[in-house]
C-alpha cells in the first residue's frame, strides 16, 4: 500500500485533499499521558468532533478525491485507469481506516460542454455546462419546480435537472430542451439532446451528504447515474474532459480512544505532502 501510495504521489497524480485529523492528533499523543482516562480522553473527542460539526457545517472525518480523464483517453490509458483506481480508493477507505461510510458521494461529469437550445431565444447565447451526476442524490432532494427526471433515454433525448442558481446561470427554463454539441448519437451526426424536467434544492439544511451545497452546482446539468454510465461509462473516445469528485464522509462516533493511533498512522498514507 505505501509502495502505491508513494508512486502516485511521485507521478502528481495522487489528487487527495488531506483528512481532517487534527483532532485524532492530539487525542493520540493524549492518551499516553496517565492523568487522563480513557473515559475523560472520549469525551473529549467526541466533544472535539461535535463541536467541528456545528462550527463548520460538515463532518471533521471526510475526504475529498479529485482525478480527471483527457479529452479522447484510449481505452487502455493511464488516465483512465488512474480514474477507476481512484474510484477504488473512495470506496474501500472507510473500511481501511476502521470507520464506518456515511455517505461515499460521486460525482462525475464531463467539463465545459457546450449547449444550444433546441429553439433558438434572442437571449441565450451558447453556453458551457457541465453533464454529470451526483451518486444518491434523489434521497437528499426537494424538487421545487418540475419533477424528477428519468432514467431512460427517449429518441435521444436525455432528462436533466439543475440548482436554482444554475437554471439563473445557464438561462435555462424547466421544459426546455438543449442541443450537446459534439456529443453524438450512433448515427454520428445526430446530437443527444437534453430536456430539463425540474429545479432541486437540498431538502435538509443539516444534511451532511451535502459536503457541497446544491447552489454550488451552478453549471450542472444532473442526469441519473445509470444513463451517464450507459453513454460515457467507458470514459474513452470522449470530446470533452471527464472529471471525478468524490467525498468520502465517515462516521466519527468510530473514533475510540483505543484505535485513534492506529486511524491516524493509517490516514497518513492517503496525505499528500
Amino acid at each position: 500500500m505505501i509502495k502505491f501510495v508513494v508512486r502516485k504521489m511521485l507521478n502528481k497524480k495522487w489528487l487527495m485533499a488531506a483528512l481532517l485529523i487534527g483532532n485524532i492528533l492530539l487525542v493520540a499523543i493524549a492518551a499516553g499521558n496517565p492523568m487522563y482516562t480513557n473515559a475523560a480522553l472520549q469525551r473529549m473527542l467526541t466533544n472535539n468532533f461535535a463541536d467541528y460539526v456545528v462550527q463548520n457545517g460538515r463532518y471533521p472525518t471526510m475526504a475529498y478525491l479529485l482525478s480527471s480523464v483527457h479529452i479522447g483517453s484510449k481505452a487502455d490509458s493511464t488516465s483512465i485507469k488512474d480514474f477507476w483506481e481512484e474510484n477504488e480508493v473512495a470506496e474501500t477507505m472507510a473500511d481501511n481506516l476502521g470507520l464506518t461510510a456515511k455517505y461515499i458521494v460521486k460525482n462525475i461529469f464531463l467539463d465545459a460542454v457546450v449547449i444550444t437550445p433546441e429553439l433558438q431565444r434572442s437571449n441565450f447565447t451558447n453556453e458551457t455546462a457541465r453533464l454529470g451526476f451526483l451518486s444518491g442524490m434523489e434521497e437528499h432532494i426537494d424538487i421545487i419546480s418540475g419533477r424528477l427526471y428519468s432514467d431512460k433515454i427517449e429518441n435521444g433525448i436525455i432528462e436533466a435537472m439543475i440548482s436554482q442558481k444554475a437554471q439563473i446561470k445557464l438561462n435555462l427554463m424547466v421544459g426546455e430542451v438543449i442541443k450537446l454539441n459534439n456529443i453524438f448519437m450512433e448515427d454520428g451526426e445526430t446530437p443527444y439532446k437534453v430536456r430539463i424536467t425540474g429545479i432541486y434544492d437540498s431538502n435538509d439544511e443539516n444534511d451532511h451528504y451535502w459536503y457541497k451545497s446544491p447552489s454550488s452546482y451552478s453549471s450542472d446539468l444532473m442526469i441519473p447515474e445509470n444513463v451517464f454510465m450507459e453513454l460515457f461509462g467507458k470514459l474513452n473516445g470522449l470530446k470533452y474532459k471527464a472529471m471525478g469528485l468524490w467525498f468520502v464522509i465517515m462516521d466519527y462516533t468510530g473514533v475510540k480512544v483505543e484505535n485513534a493511533e492506529s486511524i491516524y498512522n493509517k490516514s497518513l498514507e492517503y496525505v499528500q505532502y
